[in-house]
């Protein structure tokens, strides 16, 4: 269950959420939320309950899944369209928003574990490099830092 209802987010729906496959209930009501549904909130099958009301999303409700199968759970979302609601979308037309969209996508799927693991990994090939170097070459510390290294009897 993620119930994110009346807290004023703003911006996009990040499609990350999509990754959630066993959510039954999501309710992002209430807020100020722009752009597009994911299309990545498909694959959710296990949805008992939908609520994106009351936000300013627009485009086309995703189709396929269960997304489209709860008709209440769009209203007042004055630029949403297609099934389940009676508005008809127009043929799509490419926009430089539509590119924007794509991109904050793309860069919302580096969370903090992606972070952490990169910052991690970093680190460790760091401390490895600097001890096979000081180990290997002491006169190179010396130069680099003014450090001279003793080395154990």
């Amino acid at each position: 269950m993620l119930n994110l209802s009346s807290n004023n987010f703003n911006g996009l729906i990040p499609s990350s959420i999509g990754n959630l496959i066993e959510l039954e209930s999501l309710d992002l009501s209430n807020n100020e939320l722009s752009g597009r549904i994911p299309q990545q909130l498909t694959p959710l099958n296990f949805l008992e309950y939908l609520n994106f009301s009351q936000n300013q999303l627009v485009g086309p409700i995703p189709q396929g899944g269960q997304v489209q199968t709860f008709p209440d759970s769009f209203e007042g979302n004055m630029g949403l369209c297609g099934i389940p609601l009676s508005r008809k979308c127009e043929t799509p037309t490419p926009s430089s928003n539509d590119q924007y969209n794509e991109k904050s996508d793309f860069f919302s799927g580096f969370g903090w574990k992606a972070i952490v693991i990169g910052y991690g990994c970093g680190f460790l090939i760091g401390m490895v490099a600097g001890h096979v170097i000081s180990s290997r070459r002491p006169d190179l510390v010396f130069k680099v830092f003014g450090v001279r290294l003793q080395r154990g009897s």
